[in-house]
């Protein structure tokens, strides 16, 4: 019986070991920040959707496309990764676009212009580090900087 339990005692430590060797890893890191034009929140026009994305690398090399959950009415953003527990350190291109559900012509149009106005951001690198939790992200779509 004292046998069968030190070899409970020791699987439960290889266990745990093992659950705590599988956990450590690099934290994810959840990115807030503010999107801005011409020093005021940037928010899309009326009827007009906003999607905004962080492009990296995943663990196996391949491009990931990391989604933000925007606010229209104040221009914030979130990027809380797939899971919800924040994305890998890394760097990341930024892509921001806007579209309609009109097949309006004239709309269609402004769609058009207004996201070759992104053209100054869109691709700019945005290196995200462990630390950077809790620090807020600048997006400035007039001037086209990603700032911390």
């Amino acid at each position: 019986m004292r046998r069968l339990l030190c070899f409970s005692r020791g699987g439960l430590l290889m266990a745990c070991a093992a659950f705590l060797f599988v956990g450590c890893g690099s934290p994810g890191v959840k990115v807030e920040g503010q999107l801005v034009k011409d020093g005021k929140p940037f928010v899309p026009p009326t009827g007009q959707m906003l999607s905004l994305s962080f492009i990296g690398k995943d663990a196996d090399g391949k491009e990931q496309s990391l989604g933000a959950a925007v606010n229209s009415t104040d221009g914030s953003f979130a990027v809380t990764g797939p899971k919800g527990s924040g994305i890998p350190p890394g760097t990341y291109k930024v892509k921001l676009s806007v579209s309609t559900e009109s097949s309006d012509p004239d709309s269609l149009n402004r769609i058009e212009t207004l996201n070759s106005q992104f053209a100054l951001i869109n691709q700019k690198d945005c290196v995200i580090e462990a630390g950077d939790a809790g620090k807020k992200i600048t997006i400035d779509v007039s001037k086209g900087t990603v700032t911390k």
